[in-house]
């Protein structure tokens, strides 16, 4: 039979027998200090302040007495599994552990949010035991029935679907002024399946967006259309390999694709187990595929159609800890009937905490750009190429960003205020 544990802060009542006298002051200073990293979903940490108040939560992770860091993946039913990392600081620098839960793929925000503060307190249940904070807490448990009554699994022990999910999508919008229209379209269907060792998914969309624009005798339309379909069929071999296939067919007005056709194998290796993958990993990947490209106007190589192989590799680094958070991608890609037709790619997110109070956000992407097979030999007019409508032919593309932000001041973060927050 099931158990449910909740960690509530408690009023001493009259049946619970004499409690002696304690200085408010001398229990704030005991009470425990947390520093939540969480940017799942579900993460609502105003909702957690007023939900959890008998814990300090603190701006800085070097205040605090545990570091929570929560980051989740999706599962193969639609749910989400979270990952809670509790890393024990200054008196508890021993206490380390991790907590895994899942929900379903039907939960609310607030059944969410809600899963997710009642895992939050069992957690800090350890650290609270060994502080006089942990007299004021109430464990008790709820009786199964009345918990999972409300929450009960609708689907039966047979599962008629298999594992596969099925999603469905439409969407449209519409904005204009005295002079300007603009309308989008976009539809998409997916089925995917999730085991622990394989991954099959269809997936097809459809979007349309078009703008007008009123001048003082005529009126100029842009339309820019795409399609895509495919099939991926991934494979894990064990905890460090995987393999798999990606067959796919796409068709752009923006990158002269009346029609694209690609068959892809691929193999990856993982230098950490995949069970680590929400925390840290670095993937090595290969793959080689045929393609079949049919163009809406000639190229600049005089093809209308051309059948060709290319192969791509790279590297790619993810790391989330509690000194912040790194993604990085190494890469090229080239076509094997032109060795000078290739692109070489380079990108990084970093966001670090420095010093005490000060992070700095960095980002940063470079192309290096000799594959562009399907640019249209009569070029681009001027309006297709101030309204973005046809691609460009460029030998490169750059971008990078980078930001600082420094706090000082009060350490604590417990305050909740959410008057006139439309006002702010």
């Amino acid at each position: 039979m099931s158990v449910v544990l909740l960690a509530l802060l408690a009023c001493p009542s009259a049946g619970s027998g004499a409690q002696e006298p304690v200085d408010a002051d001398a229990r704030r200073a005991e009470r425990l200090r947390v520093f939540l990293d969480c940017s799942a979903p579900g993460c609502d940490f105003d909702f957690f302040r007023t939900e959890i108040t008998y814990v300090d939560w603190v701006r800085d992770r070097e205040d605090a007495g545990v570091h929570i860091l929560v980051t989740s993946e999706p599962t193969g039913a639609g749910g989400r599994l979270y990952h809670l990392d509790f890393d024990g600081g200054n008196a508890f620098e021993e206490l380390d552990f991790q907590h895994d839960f899942a929900t379903r793929e039907w939960y609310t925000v607030e059944e969410q949010r809600s899963a997710l503060s009642r895992r939050l307190q069992a957690g800090l249940l350890p650290y609270l035991s060994s502080s006089e904070e942990f007299d004021w807490i109430e464990i008790r448990r709820t009786d199964p029935e009345s918990v999972y009554v409300q929450n009960a699994d609708p689907q039966p022990a047979e599962d008629p679907w298999k594992g596969w999910v099925v999603n469905l999508g439409v969407d449209g919008s519409y904005g204009g002024e005295t002079r300007t229209r603009s309308r989008s379209y976009a539809g998409s269907i997916s089925l995917d399946r999730t085991t622990e060792t394989s991954r099959v998914s269809l997936t097809s969309r459809w979007s349309k967006n078009k703008d007008e624009f009123d001048f003082e005798d005529q009126t100029f339309v842009s339309t820019v259309e795409s399609h895509g379909t495919k099939l991926s069929m991934i494979r894990r071999l064990d905890d460090h390999w995987g393999v798999g296939g990606r067959p796919e067919l796409w068709s752009s007005t923006f990158e002269n694709t009346e029609l694209g056709v690609r068959f892809p194998v691929a193999v990856e290796a993982n230098l950490f187990p995949y069970s680590q993958f929400t925390r840290r990993a670095i993937l090595f990947h290969y793959s080689i595929g045929w393609n079949a490209l049919r163009y809406f106007e000639e190229t600049l190589f005089d093809k209308t159609r051309e059948q060709v192989f290319d192969h791509r590799a790279g590297v790619s680094l993810q790391f989330i800890q509690g000194w912040g958070t790194a993604d990085v991608e190494l890469g090229g890609s080239q076509y094997l009937h032109d060795p000078d037709r290739y692109r070489l790619l380079a990108s990084g997110t970093l966001s670090i905490r420095l010093l005490r109070g000060l992070s700095m956000d960095l980002f940063g992407s470079y192309e290096s750009i000799h594959d562009q097979l399907s640019i249209p030999k009569g070029g681009a007019s001027e309006e297709e190429v101030l309204l973005r409508l046809k691609a460009l032919e460029t030998s490169f593309y750059a971008y990078a960003s980078i930001g600082f932000s420094y706090r000082f001041g009060s350490i604590f973060n417990n305050a909740v205020n959410p008057t006139l927050s439309w006002f702010r």
